[in-house]
C-alpha cells in the first residue's frame, strides 16, 4: 500500500520480474466513498505498513480485479468494491475507525427492490440506485442486505432468473432470453440458472 504523494519506486524484487494489479482512488475518492463508512472521517487514510499479509484482505482484492475487467456487472463492481474498501481501511489503516450506526430506510430499500424487479435487464449502477433515495452508496449496501438478507447485485440476479422463466414458459430462445434478462453472455445465464434452480435452462424447457 502506497499512501497518498509518497515516493516510490516500481522496480521489481527479484532478477525475473513481477507483475501486479493495482488501484489508485485519489484522497478525493476516499474521502468521497467513505462517507458514512465510519464515525470519523478523514481525506485520505495512512498505512503505516506498505506490505501487509492479509488472506482475506488478498482474496477480496483479487476477485475485485478479475471483475473488473468484464463486461457489465456495474452494480456488483461498485458493491465491491466499496466493500474492499472498507474491509481495508477497517483492518489496516493507522487509526482504527468504527463503522457508524446508520438510521433505518427500509421504505428506501423497498423502493430499490422495486426499480430492480422492474428492471432487471438494466446494468444498474449503485451509485445511482444511492442517488433516487437520497443515500449514501454504502449506507445503501448496508440497508439492503439487512432488509432483504442479500447486497443488491445479488438480488438483482434473482429478479433476472425470474424474468427469465416466465420467457422460457413461453418458448423464447435460450440465447435471446439471456440477453432480455440482462445477463452478459448464455453461459453467463446458464451458470447463474444452474446453481439457483437445480438444473440449465435447456432441462427446464423440457420439463415444462
Amino acid at each position: 500500500m502506497v499512501n497518498a504523494d509518497e515516493v516510490h519506486t516500481g522496480s521489481s524484487a527479484v532478477d525475473s520480474g513481477w507483475c501486479y494489479r493495482a488501484i489508485y482512488p485519489t484522497p478525493e475518492m476516499m474521502a468521497e466513498i467513505s462517507t458514512d463508512f465510519f464515525k470519523r472521517t478523514w481525506s485520505a487514510p495512512w498505512f503505516p505498513q506498505a506490505v501487509v499479509h492479509d488472506e482475506g484482505l488478498a482474496i477480496q482484492l483479487n476477485l475485485l480485479f478479475d471483475l473488473l475487467i468484464q463486461p457489465q456487472n456495474t452494480l456488483f463492481k461498485e458493491s465491491l468494491f466499496l466493500s474492499t474498501l472498507a474491509y481495508l481501511l477497517s483492518r489496516h489503516a493507522k487509526t482504527k475507525p468504527t463503522l457508524q450506526n446508520l438510521p433505518e430506510a427500509q421504505r428506501k430499500i423497498q423502493l430499490i427492490q422495486d426499480i430492480l424487479a422492474n428492471e432487471p435487464e438494466k446494468d444498474h449502477q449503485l451509485f445511482d440506485l444511492a442517488a433516487i433515495v437520497g443515500l449514501s452508496p454504502w449506507h445503501l449496501l448496508r440497508q439492503f442486505k439487512k432488509y432483504t438478507g442479500l447486497p443488491p447485485h445479488a438480488w438483482l440476479v434473482q429478479c433476472r432468473l425470474h424474468k427469465s422463466l416466465k420467457l422460457l414458459k413461453t418458448g423464447q430462445d435460450i440465447a435471446l432470453t439471456a440477453q432480455l434478462c440482462g445477463f452478459s453472455d448464455q453461459s453467463h445465464f446458464n451458470r447463474h440458472f444452474k446453481k439457483a434452480l437445480g438444473g440449465t435452462p435447456a432441462q427446464y424447457m423440457l420439463n415444462h
